[in-house]
């Protein structure tokens, strides 16, 4: 094949709960590879059952990388995960193939494109920025929003929609942190990863039978002990917010553990924030590729799924 002369990325995207990281393995095992995490919560260390961390067993089948690798108080971003990512390509830790397995669309789309080179954006800023945002919102409307935005950036009138409160929130984080606009940020050369790569390859399944998974796996992440989990997270930030307390069950947990709901009740809301944000991601991977850049993998076990992969592999590289 002409794949994996030099370290090749092999990056598969899929909503919470499809089963990308038992593919990913199959793949992995089935052209010696490694994987290479793409998920932003999978990157911290304190909650590896709440955010379906490959097991030690499976770690030890086949290298794993980039899991556990930030502390509770640490912020992710594109940016930094692409850093990591080019450190692995560089290192002598992994083999060519370079299977990148996640749900977080925005790094599997800088694997795919690059990334505008916007500087980090340090964490006081984005708060100062997200309070004052709601703030000027639940006073005002999302028109106070836009005016508030445009009179600090002026280039992006037109080009933000007003009703696209997270769009315009960035523009803002990203005047305060640089001095530029996003505007000026975008029109600048992208940084990309320039090894070879093959389609994103997302797994597909319909609605029903992915809230039947989350739904099982909630219930099996109960059985291991996640609320035991975020009891210990909850004891190490103080209960103060911190960016792994975004992960999808923490908030849930915590009101279990409070009192405030049975843990029945807990689940069940897990279960609709993780359906809410499966959408989401659903939608995300239907729309921010180019056509050929992109195949669909329909659902089945995971060790015909890694055959389908290594499969079109072969079959690009012929």
């Amino acid at each position: 094949m002409i794949y994996f002369n030099e370290k090749t990325i092999i990056p598969i995207g899929g909503p919470t709960a499809s089963g990308k990281s038992a593919v990913a393995l199959g793949v992995a095992v089935g052209l010696e590879g490694t994987v290479v995490n793409a998920d932003s919560l999978q990157l911290y260390k304190d909650l590896p059952i709440l955010t379906a961390c490959p097991s030690q067993e499976d770690m030890k089948t086949v290298t794993h990388l980039l899991y556990g690798v930030y502390d509770y108080n640490e912020t992710p971003s594109a940016g930094r995960w692409l850093s990591l990512v080019s450190d692995v390509i560089e290192s002598d830790n992994s083999s060519n193939v370079l299977v990148t397995v996640g749900g977080t669309g925005l790094y599997l789309s800088s694997l795919m494109y690059g990334l505008s080179p916007i500087p980090d954006i340090s964490d006081g800023i984005r708060y100062q920025v997200r309070q004052h945002g709601k703030a000027l919102i639940m006073s005002s409307g999302e028109t106070a929003l836009y005016a508030c935005v445009v009179k600090k950036d002026p280039l992006i009138a037109g080009r933000i929609h007003p009703n696209h409160t997270q769009k315009l929130l960035r523009a803002w984080e990203v005047i305060e942190q640089t001095g530029r606009s996003i505007v000026y940020w975008q029109t600048e050369p992208r940084r990309k990863i320039d090894n070879p790569r093959s389609p994103l390859f997302v797994l597909d399944l319909d609605r029903q039978a992915l809230r039947e998974r989350i739904e099982k796996r909630c219930w099996q992440m109960v059985e291991q002990g996640v609320v035991d989990e975020v009891r210990r997270l909850l004891d190490i930030t103080e209960r103060k917010f911190a960016p792994i307390c975004k992960a999808i069950g923490v908030q849930e947990f915590r009101r279990h553990i409070d009192g405030e709901c049975s843990l029945e009740e807990a689940v069940n809301d897990v279960v609709t924030s993780a359906c809410q944000y499966a959408k989401r991601q659903q939608t995300w991977f239907r729309t921010q590729y180019q056509a050929g850049d992109i195949i669909s993998i329909p659902h089945d076990t995971p060790q015909n799924q890694a055959s389908m992969i290594i499969k079109s592999l072969y079959s690009l590289s012929a």
